[in-house]
């Protein structure tokens, strides 16, 4: 099996669908670095950008469970919340590195999970999917109407 169907991933996310979802950041086991090419250490994912830290945060894969941590001083959002704390993902998480990098987290093993608990002929989440992804790029909508939107999936999610 390809490595997408087994190793937890970022997918990208942009507003323009032909540059959405063609790359994907493995999240190997153990410690996984994301920062720029100028780390002193060595960034597993490397990122550019004015809002992008040399040591951005750590992803920590532990027995299956994903932690991300940021760094002091890092623009890190999970499903519209900014963090500053280590945070564990599920799949579906929607994470911002910086101002500019939108990904959608996936873990193949919980989205095995998931799709055994839902009933196979009901696709009621695809459309929130799209409009929890696009939620953060909406532009010209009202923010509280955004946030609102944003709210009820993350409840669904979590």
């Amino acid at each position: 099996q390809s490595l997408c169907f087994q190793t937890p991933h970022l997918v990208n996310l942009n507003e323009d669908p032909s540059m959405s979802e063609c790359l994907l950041y493995y999240i190997k086991d153990g410690v996984t670095r994301v920062g720029s090419a100028e780390a002193n250490i060595p960034q597993d994912i490397q990122l550019s950008g004015s809002h992008i830290l040399s040591e951005h945060c750590v992803f920590e894969n532990k027995e299956g469970v994903i932690t991300m941590t940021p760094q002091e001083g890092a623009l890190c959002y999970v499903n519209g919340r900014e963090v500053k704390e280590p945070v564990v993902l599920k799949t579906g998480s929607r994470v911002i590195l910086g101002k500019n990098h939108v990904f959608r987290f996936n873990h193949p093993e919980q989205a095995r999970e998931r799709r055994e608990k839902v009933a196979p002929t009901d696709n009621s989440g695809t459309m929130k999917d799209m409009m929890f992804a696009n939620g953060f790029m909406v532009c010209g909508e009202k923010e509280e109407e955004v946030q609102k939107q944003l709210q009820e999936l993350n409840e669904e999610v979590n």
